[in-house]
């Protein structure tokens, strides 16, 4: 299973902080705790809706009922909008806010995989359909 760090267990994680310095920390811990997760369980999207969604992909991490906190639509938004910001993250469709394509590998490294599958398995200069390079 994904084992949860450890400020997933501190009731200030699912809020939004007053002092920038602590906010600032408390972005980067969630959104290493998104890609993170993402990779895991191989999610690409995730929704503002997602947060408000009880038993949905993302629950385990959008919520905690241990101690009954649970990240609200607008601040999952807001780390959305900074994951966008450090190109992490697209907004999928475009000129929308509401969802978004994860970058748990950057475009660059899977760029870097596809090569050197392709260098490893002799397909270099091949044309192949996606459904060759996936694994079944």
């Amino acid at each position: 299973g994904f084992l949860l760090p450890s400020i997933h267990s501190a009731p200030p994680f699912f809020t939004e902080q007053p002092n920038p310095s602590t906010q600032a920390h408390l972005t980067e811990q969630w959104i290493r705790l998104i890609l993170t997760y993402a990779r895991h369980k191989r999610l690409f999207v995730l929704r503002v809706e997602d947060a408000e969604v009880p038993g949905g992909d993302w629950d385990e991490i959008l919520r905690n009922e241990r101690i009954n906190r649970r990240i609200l639509p607008s601040y999952l938004s807001s780390l959305m909008a900074d994951m966008v910001a450090k190109n992490l993250t697209v907004y999928e469709p475009p000129k929308q806010t509401r969802a978004v394509i994860l970058y748990w590998r950057l475009p660059e490294e899977w760029a870097d995989v596809l090569h050197s599958w392709a260098t490893a398995t002799g397909q270099l200069n091949t044309i192949l359909t996606f459904y060759e390079i996936s694994p079944s």
